[in-house]
């Protein structure tokens, strides 16, 4: 399974939990926006490889016309001609940014017009060397995130994983930068500017959290990996993964209730929301949740496809507001291998997806 194809059963797992338990509303313009730029994309990579003749002679217009009439349908779709609105700080694949420039340029392109300037930007050298580049860095996290999750399987046999979602209520962007910044929030440069502001706050919100697990659990409390997003709905948000020692801990729907409430009460004081994805694990097809054993190979690639679901939804829209010292992507570091633990009972090496 490549990697569009594994995003994409992922969003249509999420799409599945649109209404919690009045904790958190899964933003539902971000669902629709990932689905519709990952149309785009698989759209884009076929009419790149297309016979160059049934675009340009008029016999296979009507050919053309009907295969690709998403793309068509998606110049006035109301979700993609507000994607820098709902996702300001962000900038987007090569192929998806490649379809805005375009729509934006060709606004009087009759359709097929506009259908061969795609190609024709498809095949540019320009083209290809963002391609390159992307596949490089999405190469290198998916081999971070893969060699995190299997050093902890090495590290313990058997893990209890944790999936939340951790946001803010709605309205809190507007009071907070209302106290930070002086000016209208309505130009996009203010904005931008009242974002990365609260975004030192957010941060903070986050390494208190993981400070008091740690503490919490003690050493039971194996890893993490976050995703912070924002969304003009809702706002900032973090997509977060938690790997407690399987032997010391059980009840993952609850503890996942105990981050979320400690997230809600102390760590933001009121301000926060969580939904509790372990609450709801019936709603996954590919489970990669709740108690997980290390000679599990179908559950262990489950967790490893949910882990790298953190980090794909970078390969669509990634984050341009986040510099070194203020990442938008982090996990914890495998723990050192001691004497304790229970002895591997066969010599599964892990994943390499």
């Amino acid at each position: 399974m490549n990697t569009l194809e594994s995003q994409t059963r992922f969003l249509d797992d999420l799409n599945l939990q649109i209404i919690d338990n009045d904790k958190l509303r899964i933003d539902d313009i971000s669902c629709s926006t990932y689905n519709q730029l990952s149309s785009i994309e698989e759209l884009l990579n076929e009419l790149k490889n297309e016979n160059k003749q049934l675009v340009e002679n008029i016999s296979g217009h009507n050919f053309i016309l009907k295969k690709y009439q998403k793309l068509i349908w998606y110049r006035k779709d109301q979700y993609i001609n507000d994607l820098e609105e709902n996702f300001p700080d962000s900038t987007f694949s090569p192929y998806v940014n490649l379809y805005l420039q375009i729509k934006e340029k060709g606004r009087k392109f009759d359709d097929i017009d506009f259908l061969f300037t795609l190609k024709e930007g498809l095949l540019s050298d320009t083209f290809k060397k963002e391609i390159v580049q992307q596949r490089k860095y999405a190469s290198e996290y998916k081999k971070e995130v893969r060699n995190y999750i299997n050093g902890l399987f090495e590290y313990r046999s058997r893990l209890l994983v944790i999936r939340i979602d951790l946001s803010y209520r709605k309205g809190l962007f507007r009071e907070v930068t209302t106290n930070i910044l002086n000016k209208p929030l309505s130009k996009k440069e203010h904005k931008l500017e009242a974002l990365k502001a609260w975004s030192l706050e957010v941060k903070e919100h986050r390494k208190k959290l993981l400070k008091y697990l740690k503490k919490q659990y003690s050493k039971g409390f194996l890893g993490y990996m976050w995703k912070l997003e924002y969304t003009e709905i809702k706002s900032f948000h973090y997509h977060m993964m938690f790997f407690l020692d399987g032997s010391e801990h059980r009840e993952d729907i609850t503890i996942a209730q105990d981050i979320g409430n400690l997230w809600v009460n102390q760590i933001t004081q009121g301000d926060g929301l969580y939904w509790n994805c372990n609450a709801n694990k019936d709603k996954y097809r590919n489970l990669g949740i709740g108690m997980i054993n290390h000679n599990d190979e179908a559950l262990r690639n489950n967790v490893l496809e949910t882990a790298l679901y953190l980090v794909k939804r970078d390969y669509l829209i990634r984050s341009v507001m986040f510099n070194a010292k203020n990442r938008a992507f982090g996990k914890g570091q495998i723990p050192e291998k001691s004497k304790s633990g229970r002895p591997r009972k066969d010599g599964f090496k892990g994943f390499e997806l």
